[in-house]
């Protein structure tokens, strides 16, 4: 009945009629007072920040409780055993949090007492504050008091004075902690120091700076935290710049597993949720590795490093003939090539004559000319082809580890003089390592195509080897497992200035433009035009689902998603372009970077799996593996293989850190 506000369930306090309101108020307040008469005490509720807000006198009633710094002693002074005192003269009335912390776990984002590594006295509400509870505890503090804190690690207590008496809580205890947890590393002093609060310590270097020592402490057996020392203390701040930090093994979000390299896989490092199926709260963390790429300092275009591609391997072929002295033909080349391949051959058996190996092979076939051979009947060159190849793998058995091979680079087919090395280049690949798919004519159709989703340790299938040293293109690949959601998963590479605008709690609606800083700067001339437009950005990343999404026949790439999405990620430091690849397919969304920008691998994921991704250090056709740009002073024998380095690990984002 809201005309008459009757109603039998409860309703807004807001619509109830203003005499109900001053009834149960009038109660309330009878009830209060004669459970007051019978000597009970009442506190207001456990961290009530409306009612701090209201005490506070010094702080605005709009100010965020948030704007606050905390200030510890140095670990290296942390004490494990003793009786300790040290003072605090106030210089400000208002909100500050005095007391002890342990050295090792303090938080440097919570005040002093949220968590339970932290003991407090708050002299402005008169309450001790540990493990985010209030007690009462003292009385309030004025400006120019002196609070002296003491600890006693024998006994496993806290106390604070106020003006060298000794403060006492609702029960007459001097305790206001006891039960204390001491580890191995100890407590230091700490402060908490809310917005435009002021505060001088005495840690008692000169025990007669001390005011009231004497009067409480001394008598006790407690000594001055800093006696016998000759300098001041070192005193480390909250500091509330993000920044990155390892994950390590105790970690209550994340655990992380180091997979080495296999025949199959490559070396990856796997991510688990310690948190997914708990009551804990799962929270979006920003993750990346600990290494950066950097892009080079001036660009130049793709097609000059193409051809520089294609010149360093011309130039190894050509030595590689010239060294053996003979060049084999693998399948019928121009006439141009012919002629070539049979003058070398000419020079061959003509310097050779004496060699006993060159004898060993057919004495018919040696006496006559290289003319002659290719121009008899397809079987006889046929059986001779095949004693000249097996002479040749013999003779390379000895000289050559049969351990890699080599096929025609590929690249594009339009690339200015390029093509015209392609008739040289088939004239002078010589089979390195013997192989039925070399000499039958394997069909190429697998080795057309420059990329794939495959990361395997068989590097048999392009020129790397070779042309390493001349290959800027560095690819790493995030494979999503089974039952995360990858509308949860942002992947790409970070700045080193990368920080989120501001800390999210709902991530489950997030967009990028939330979570990175961008700007673009535009230069227009005099008629308005844009002579130059640049846009900067601290983060380069894709949503994996958006990935998918735009990829072209998602159909068949979504076919492949039984291990899980895997998505590539390519860096080309020479010309500052960023590709993605959705399960070997390359996307159409790309970025551009600047010169000298340095990149961190990175991805960003709230997990909704135990077994979120894994990071794969493979790498594919033609381009080189992530740990080849981190590691530049591996040799160029080491640098197309795939590694897993000890200081490679990840980092996750915390939004404090203690400076």
């Amino acid at each position: 009945n809201p005309h008459h506000k009757r109603s039998p369930y409860l309703l807004p306090y807001s619509i109830i009629d203003d005499s109900i309101k001053k009834i149960n108020r009038d109660t309330a307040s009878e009830t209060v007072k004669t459970l007051l008469s019978y000597g009970y005490t009442i506190d207001t509720p456990t961290g009530d920040i409306e009612d701090l807000n209201r005490r506070n006198k010094d702080v605005k009633d709009n100010e965020r409780m948030s704007n606050y710094r905390t200030y510890r002693a140095e670990k290296t002074f942390s004490v494990t055993r003793g009786k300790w005192y040290y003072e605090v003269e106030l210089l400000t009335s208002g909100r500050m949090l005095i007391g002890w912390g342990h050295a090792s776990n303090l938080s440097a984002f919570y005040s002093l007492g949220t968590d339970s590594y932290g003991y407090s006295f708050d002299g402005l509400n008169a309450r001790r504050f540990h493990h985010n509870t209030y007690d009462r505890f003292g009385k309030q503090w004025t400006k120019n008091d002196v609070v002296g804190c003491m600890i006693d690690l024998h006994d496993k207590t806290i106390s604070f004075s106020l003006n060298g008496e000794l403060m006492l809580d609702n029960y007459g205890n001097e305790t206001a902690f006891d039960g204390l947890d001491i580890d191995e590393i100890g407590f230091v002093p700490a402060i908490t120091s809310f917005s435009g609060q002021k505060a001088r310590f005495n840690f008692g270097q000169d025990v007669h700076s001390l005011k009231y020592f004497t009067s409480c402490g001394l008598q006790e057996g407690y000594e001055p935290f800093c006696v016998n020392m000759s300098k001041n203390a070192t005193f480390w701040y909250s500091n509330f710049i993000p920044r990155f930090i390892p994950i390590k093994s105790n970690s209550s979000s994340f655990e992380v597993i180091r997979i080495g390299a296999s025949r199959d896989d490559p070396p990856l490092i796997k991510l688990q949720s310690r948190l997914f199926g708990t009551l804990e709260k799962v929270e979006f963390e920003f993750l990346r590795l600990s290494l950066p790429i950097s892009c080079h300092d001036k660009f130049v275009p793709r097609q000059v490093t193409l051809e520089r591609r294609q010149i360093v391997l011309n130039e190894y072929l050509e030595s590689h003939a010239e060294k053996h002295n003979f060049i084999f033909l693998s399948k019928p080349t121009t006439p141009s090539s012919n002629e070539q391949t049979e003058s070398s051959t000419t020079d061959k058996s003509q310097s050779d004559s004496a060699n006993p190996l060159v004898k060993f092979t057919d004495q018919s076939t040696s006496r006559k000319s290289p003319l002659s051979i290719m121009s008899e009947n397809k079987s006889n060159a046929k059986s001779s082809t095949k004693k000249f190849n097996s002479f040749f793998q013999s003779l390379l058995k000895e000289q050559q580890p049969p351990t890699k091979r080599m096929v025609k680079l590929n690249i594009d087919p339009n690339t200015t003089n390029i093509n015209q090395q392609n008739q040289l280049q088939s004239a002078l690949k010589p089979p390195i390592k013997p192989s039925n798919n070399t000499m039958t004519g394997k069909s190429t159709n697998e080795n057309d195509t420059e990329f794939n989703d495959q990361q395997t340790n068989d590097y048999e299938d392009d020129d790397i080897r070779i042309i390493n040293e001349h290959v800027h293109d560095y690819y790493y690949a995030i494979r999503i497992l089974p039952g995360q959601n990858p509308r949860s998963v942002f992947i790409g590479w970070v700045t080193s200035r990368f920080k989120p605008i501001n800390r999210q709690y709902d991530t489950t609606i997030n967009k990028l433009t939330k979570l990175i800083r961008h700007c673009t700067i535009t230069q227009t001339g005099d008629d308005g035009s844009i002579v130059e437009s640049i846009r900067r950005q601290d983060a380069y990343m894709f949503c994996a689902a958006d990935l998918l999404d735009n990829i072209i026949d998602k159909e068949n790439v979504t076919r492949h998603v039984v291990n899980g999405l895997l998505i590539g990620c390519l860096c080309d430091v020479s010309t500052g372009q960023l590709t993605f690849y959705v399960n070997g397919k390359e996307s159409t969304q790309k970025f551009q970077v600047e010169p000298s920008t340095k990149l961190y691998p990175a991805v960003f994921v709230e997990p909704t799996v135990k077994e979120v991704l894994q990071f794969e250090l493979g790498r594919i056709k033609n381009c080189l593996p992530l740990t080849a740009a981190l590691f530049p002073s591996l040799n160029r024998e080491e640098r197309f293989i795939p590694q897993l380095p000890s200081r490679l690990h990840f980092q996750y984002l915390v939004h404090s850190h203690w400076s």
